[in-house]
């Protein structure tokens, strides 16, 4: 078997691909394919199906809850006596387990120093899932339904790289796994989201053959060997890139006298760019990865922050926290910031379809039956409409080969609902001076400050315009966890999500906890962006369901309801009038997947401003600028690096 986990993903129509590049900052057709060096990640753009999104959805949220909730329960381990003797009887223990479906048993041959990172963030998971309809209370983890394990004829081969690291690699033998969505104890939200139509999916693979570059890296602690999930990714991407084991001393971090000491530093570097001075602030133990690894990552990433940005330089003004602390562990995010500096005029992003370059070409979405594309060639101008472009080539796939031959550097634009073409800014400004540009989150909402930035990165669509030059987005759920502020990544000239930071407490001396924190980032995927709020409200909602609240109310706010998508009307609320005011507070699921059906062929109904927020003040007219995100073709690009040093080439992961 070979295992390509590029998934396809395509929008259901040109607006819901203009509102997820909003989203995730043109990352949502994005997904890493193979790693050729540790500073280049390379991507796939998939085909064009119109329904993958909710099988996408499915299938992030089937992984999240095998390891996120399998890892719900670390308190439980059951043996005596956890770990292995040897390296290979640790992998070995671990994969009878993964046979028996036992997942209390392999957590017993897990890294403890990772077990514990991730037990403060995994102690709500279970409650959350349940909360939300993703998991019923009849899972069992010591024998886990719905999926089965088959390994036989395993032969494993050993390679000691230090006194307290090996890296054990299965040579030949082989593997099968049936998963059975049914048998899978999903909640009633979740099971309603997937439908009736998932079928078993199986997977068969010869070891030695298909995976004979499989590395699984063990770790000594305390005389007992377990398999670390840390060390083998990275050794898993160090031996695919070719690079030598390091052998220089690891980075020795530099701790705080308190948890807010120790996240405003590490928030001052990453506004700063300070690649190695990230390095110094993840913790002994849980980071001895990062630190033994930094003379391979550190300077990749140091090499993505000094990519030209159109950054000025940043300045993190103001930044209020709130911290939960518990013992040794506490868990901080910001819950208001203000960034402040500039934004060079010259820098523009036509390739994420924002900013009009015309020196390159331009690819047209048209939203036809199934999304269909024109490629304009450099210097002609976008039509006002579709009708004008008749005599060009329409593509019924994405053309790939086009986009290759121009680097995937070219604009993008769309149609819209009443047969328009979208139109681009020419360029960011025309006045030859950086621009002052300031970027806040308060209440939940991010306020931008500075029109070339607002326009630049696409953040004025759909936002409210507060003032002359100045942008909010409430309806957007800028999740503060460090997995949706990798997808925002580095390079741009603006941030509007800082991640929320798992800390841990080491001999008195407070550090970031990059495992605690990555499995707070799982757990909030599910955790609803609204009070009261369900699956649909979670960040994982908009893949599963295809849409989200915004989009919903964009849509039919202000209609009478016999004129909204019959589908969709038991979502929505109506006043004495019959005029559609907004949508239930908790939706039923079943109504959620017959709604987003119905658009699926049908497209959304919205045009720039049409998303719902509420009103507040203006934000006031400051210089800002920023470091960390990044504007990608919509198709196509270089993935940013993520807010935590990724280990070596590694590949950051997107919300589908």
């Amino acid at each position: 078997m070979t295992i390509d986990n590029t998934p396809d993903i395509s929008p259901a129509d040109p607006e819901f691909e203009a509102l997820l590049r909003r989203r995730l900052h043109d990352l949502a057709g994005h997904a890493p394919t193979t790693v050729r060096a540790i500073d280049e990640v390379a991507v796939r753009r998939a085909g064009t199906g119109r329904r993958n999104w909710r099988v996408v959805g499915v299938a992030a949220s089937v992984a999240v809850l095998v390891g996120a909730g399998t890892l719900a329960f670390v308190v439980s381990g059951r043996n005596t006596v956890a770990g292995a003797a040897s390296p290979d009887e640790a992998v070995a223990g671990l994969v009878t387990a993964l046979q028996n479906e036992d997942i209390l048993g392999a957590i017993d041959l897990l890294d403890p120093a990772e077990v514990a990172a991730v037990r403060p963030a995994l102690d709500r998971a279970r409650d959350t899932a349940e909360q939300v309809g993703v998991i019923s209370d009849e899972l069992s983890l010591d024998k886990l339904q719905g999926l089965d394990i088959t390994v036989t004829d395993l032969q494993l081969s050993t390679e000691e790289l230090a006194p307290d690291l090996a890296v054990v690699t299965p040579t030949s033998g082989s593997i099968s796994a049936t998963f059975d969505p049914a048998a899978f104890p999903f909640g009633a939200d979740m099971a309603a989201a997937m439908g009736p139509d998932l079928q078993p999916t199986d997977a068969v693979a010869e070891l030695g053959n298909d995976l004979t570059e499989l590395h699984i890296a063990t770790v000594r602690r305390n005389d007992r060997w377990y398999v670390s999930l840390q060390y083998s990714v990275a050794e898993q991407l160090r031996a695919d890139s070719g690079k030598p084991f390091p052998t220089e001393p690891p980075v020795v971090p530099v701790g705080a006298d308190t948890p807010e000491q120790a996240a405003e530093t590490f928030y001052g570097n990453l506004v700063e760019k300070d690649a190695a001075g990230l390095a110094t602030s993840l913790a002994p133990g849980e980071g001895d990865m990062w630190l033994r690894y930094a003379s391979l990552w550190v300077p990749a990433l140091q090499e993505a922050f000094d990519e030209p940005s159109g950054s000025g330089g940043a300045t993190l003004s103001s930044l209020e926290l709130e911290i939960d602390r518990s013992g040794s562990r506490a868990r901080v995010t910001p819950t208001a910031f203000v960034l402040e500096g500039t934004i060079d005029p010259q820098w523009n992003t036509s390739s994420s379809g924002m900013v009009f370059d015309p020196s390159l070409p331009t690819l047209v979405m048209l939203n036809t039956t199934t999304t269909t594309f024109v490629w304009l060639p450099a210097g002609v101008p976008i039509p006002a409409t579709a009708a004008d472009l008749a005599g060009y080539e329409v593509y019924a796939e994405f053309p790939e080969t086009l986009a290759v031959a121009v680097d995937y550097r070219y604009n993008t634009t769309f149609e819209n609902s009443d047969g328009t073409l979208n139109q681009l800014q020419v360029a960011v400004n025309e006045l030859g001076q950086s621009e002052p540009v300031r970027v806040e989150l308060r209440d939940g909402c991010v306020t931008v400050t500075g029109s070339a930035a607002a326009e630049a990165m696409g953040f004025s669509y759909g936002a409210e315009q507060v003032a002359d030059d100045a942008w909010r987005q409430c309806t957007f759920a800028f999740n503060g966890s460090v997995l949706a502020t990798g997808l925002i990544g580095f390079g741009g000239p603006v941030v509007l999500s800082l991640p929320t930071l798992g800390l841990v407490e080491v001999d008195g001396a407070w550090y970031v906890a990059p495992m605690g924190t990555v499995a707070d980032g799982i757990v909030s995927l599910f955790e609803p962006n609204v009070d009261g709020g369900g699956l649909f409200d979670s960040t994982i909602g908009l893949g599963l369901f295809g849409f989200d609240r915004s989009m919903l109310e964009g849509e039919a706010v202000g209609l009478p309801l016999d004129q909204a998508v019959p589908e969709c009307r038991d979502l929505l609320v109506v006043d004495a009038a019959g005029i559609v005011t907004g949508m239930v507070d908790r939706p039923d699921p079943a109504a959620l997947r017959a709604c987003g059906d119905a658009h699926l062929e049908t497209g959304w109904n919205l045009q720039p401003g049409d998303m719902v927020a509420p009103p507040m003040e203006t934000a006031s007219t400051m210089p800002v600028d920023n470091t960390l995100a990044t504007m990608e073709p919509p198709v196509a690009e270089t993935v940013p690096a993520t807010v935590l040093p990724t280990p070596p080439d590694a590949v950051p992961t997107t919300v589908p």
